[in-house]
């Protein structure tokens, strides 16, 4: 009997103390969990690399866009697994060569908000050089220079761009990058009037190849005045939303002979969230206090002893006045 009770008693008391130890190892584990830092999204780590050759003033069968990318994560429906394209302006087909400009715009959007991680500009001023010269002008394409530093305007699609280098002709994109879009005048929408249906994908197939194809009809609606491409602009960066950009150097020069080359690489990195401003409010709070501080003793003694003459001579008078 008393063998039986004291065999129950250790028995018992392990049962305990195996409960103990699984909770105790529970609370470890889950103290580990919450010590766990929260893993940052990683940058893929892509590369685009330009080489831009477009005459600013005739045609020209060396006008070249030729562009190397790094492999992308994502599906793209480019044939070309390299990344690596060499485009120009077929004379007899009146169209670029291999459409580049258009898996350019793929590799630089985002794969899943579909958004541009480069500034529009960019891919518009590297269209020029394989489409037909005429663009040229119906673009009002227009480059200027003081020393090295180089102002590019033109308008495309009804939007205005203006690309400046620094003053050794280097561009940091997205710096240097501006944007305007031009205003329409919109009509009024009539009662019961039915929404104007989407393009399918046939149209807008057909409508980037023409962008390449041929230069479009001088209509009022679709070319800007020089003027209208000279003020006003916005800079042209890639959406807030975007967690990584593309960011790098590209060296820009022109001849004498009006050939405009871009050359140079660019990197997908992380964006940097933009600083809060501080409020108004606690700004002028923060600069009184800091004043105070600084104000001199002899300031402070000067401003006690004229509080004092005043209340004596408001003294006297009150004596008089008695």
């Amino acid at each position: 009997m008393k063998f039986s009770r004291f065999f129950s008693i250790i028995f018992i008391f392990l049962l305990l103390n195996q409960s103990a130890f699984s909770l105790g190892k529970k609370d470890k584990d889950s103290d580990k969990k919450e010590i766990e830092p929260i893993k940052e999204e990683k940058i893929p780590n892509e590369t685009i690399k330009i080489d831009l050759f477009l005459d600013t003033k005739k045609p020209n069968s060396k006008n070249h866009f030729n562009w190397h990318a790094s492999s992308k994560s994502s599906s793209s429906s480019s044939p070309n697994s390299d990344n690596s394209y060499k485009d120009y302006f077929d004379t007899i087909s009146g169209a670029s060569k291999v459409h580049s400009t258009k898996n350019f715009r793929e590799f630089s959007a985002d794969s899943n908000s579909k958004n541009l991680r480069t500034p529009k500009g960019l891919r518009n001023l590297c269209l020029y050089a394989v489409s037909n010269p005429e663009m040229l002008s119906a673009d009002n394409f227009s480059v200027t220079q003081q020393g090295k530093k180089l102002t590019i305007t033109f308008t495309h699609r009804e939007n205005s761009y203006k690309i400046e280098t620094n003053e050794k002709g280097i561009l940091t994109p997205p710096e240097g990058f501006f944007i305007k879009l031009k205003e329409k005048n919109s009509e009024p929408k009539k009662e019961n009037q039915e929404a104007p249906a989407e393009k399918d994908s046939k149209d807008t197939k057909k409508s980037e190849k023409n962008e390449e194809n041929q230069a479009p009809e001088k209509t009022k609606a679709e070319t800007a005045e020089p003027s209208e491409i000279t003020d006003n602009f916005q800079k042209d960066e890639p959406e807030e939303s975007l967690k990584a950009i593309f960011k790098g150097k590209l060296t820009a020069n022109l001849t004498a002979e009006g050939i405009l080359t871009l050359k140079g690489k660019l990197k997908l990195t992380k964006k940097e969230k933009p600083e809060e401003p501080k409020k108004e409010a606690e700004e002028e709070k923060a600069e009184e206090e800091k004043s105070a501080e600084e104000k001199p003793e002899d300031v402070k003694s000067a401003e006690t002893e004229a509080t004092t003459k005043e209340e004596k001579s408001n003294k006297v008078i009150i004596k008089k006045e008695d």
